[in-house]
């Protein structure tokens, strides 16, 4: 008996939307009960594309919780990666220098050297997951299925590393220029990593704009998002496994809006 057609498998190759490149395609949307715009007509945006921040906060909970195990356990290996690397790598560099107490310049070299390599690999580690944190929020909310292997994919994060790096230098130059242009700048760029993923075709320079656009459109849902997301942040640092919950639930809750803003279809859940 054949496999049935999976058009979100990423590995299949059959998922793929030759209109906008996108590796994990839309194909499915008309198909699929439940995705059809909120207007209530397949490929129809609400006139204006507006966002609704409380909608977006209440579907991206819905979405994530559809299929939360994969997030905590990416997240949980991601973190007890980190720690571990740490710990061998620091412990002996620690252990070195207490054996030798004058400091040699040798003991020296070897210990910057070490933390040097201990840092970019936390650093490395950090945007591999962030990165696909961004790209699996758009998928959560389109309502195809993200697995754990998904949280540890190099293939296809180029882009959104650009504009990740873009909105960095123009979120810092700013925050530099007495922080307030720095606030704009991070409003407007609210939903820049998530077009990346959701309209590959735009490109990191049309993914910019688009989310300019957007929050100009949407000024107030934009603000609440962006209050939402940092009372989130809050919370999560206030319990240390509360970052399990409130981080992916930020992401999902912006890829919503950023989706709907945009025109593109998400699946309504109940």
């Amino acid at each position: 008996m054949s496999q049935p057609y999976n058009p979100y498998d990423p590995e299949s190759g059959q998922g793929t939307n030759p209109g906008n490149g996108d590796q994990y395609g839309q194909q499915g949307f008309a198909q699929q009960g439940g995705y059809a715009g909120y207007a209530g007509q397949q490929n129809q945006p609400l006139p204006g594309n507006q966002i609704d921040a409380v909608d977006s906060f209440s579907q991206g909970a819905k979405a994530l919780f559809s299929n939360f195990l994969p997030w905590v356990l990416s997240l949980l290996v991601f973190i007890a990666v980190i720690v571990v690397l740490m710990v061998l790598m620091v412990v002996p560099v620690a252990v070195t220098a207490s054996a030798n107490p004058d400091g040699s310049p040798a003991v020296n070299t070897v210990t910057v050297l070490v933390m040097i390599l201990a840092y970019g690999v936390m650093i490395i580690g950090s945007f591999l997951w962030a990165l696909n944190m961004y790209r699996n929020a758009v998928r959560q909310v389109r309502g195809e299925t993200v697995t754990f292997m998904d949280f540890f994919r190099f293939r296809g994060l180029l882009p959104a590393l650009g504009m990740y790096i873009l909105m960095s230098i123009i979120i810092g130059i700013g925050l530099i220029l007495l922080v307030i242009p720095g606030l704009v700048a991070a409003f407007f760029l609210s939903y820049a990593l998530f077009l990346v993923f959701a309209r590959p075709e735009l490109g990191v320079m049309g993914a910019f704009k688009e989310s300019v656009e957007i929050a100009k459109r949407n000024p107030g849902p934009t603000i609440l998002l962006i209050i939402f997301a940092f009372l989130l942040n809050a919370a999560g640092s206030l319990v240390v496994i509360g970052v399990l919950v409130t981080t992916p639930l930020a992401a999902c809750m912006m890829a919503h809006a950023a989706l709907k803003g945009s025109g593109e279809q998400v699946r309504r859940w109940a």
